[in-house]
């Protein structure tokens, strides 16, 4: 379960560091896979969590892998391979009013929950 865990934590580091640009596109090395064409990003980050856990996306809640482990692991075969390959990742986060200080849950609790969506791209060598 640590092995998990943090398998989780580096998988979103990764993205938040090697988010690729948004470029179009239905897979491969050149674009993007397209995973988020037709979503509706205006709909919140509640009815875009639900809809991306029904998409081909590696899906965080907080840390916790909801959905995609799958498609990771056919990226992550790819990247062992040297074979170039995109991810779509999506992490979601709730502010918890048990796990902050009062203070700071009453100052941000309009600003949750929250939605980020990435593709990571590999070239064959390098993220």
């Amino acid at each position: 379960m640590k092995k998990i865990t943090v398998f989780a934590l580096i998988v979103a580091a990764a993205t938040l560091i090697f988010c690729a640009c948004g470029k179009k596109g239905n897979g491969g090395p050149d674009g993007a896979t397209g995973q988020y064409d037709g979503l509706d990003l205006s709909a919140g980050a509640e009815k875009i969590f639900e809809e991306v856990k029904r998409r081909p996306v590696v899906v965080f809640d907080g840390a916790t892998l909801v959905s995609g482990g799958d498609v990771w692991d056919a990226f992550y075969a790819d990247v062992l391979e040297g074979t170039a390959a995109n991810v779509s990742i999506a992490n979601y986060y709730t502010l918890d009013r048990e796990r902050c200080d009062e203070e700071y849950y009453e100052a941000e609790k309009d600003n949750y929950p929250q939605i980020f969506l990435s593709v990571l791209h590999f070239d064959g060598v390098e993220f």
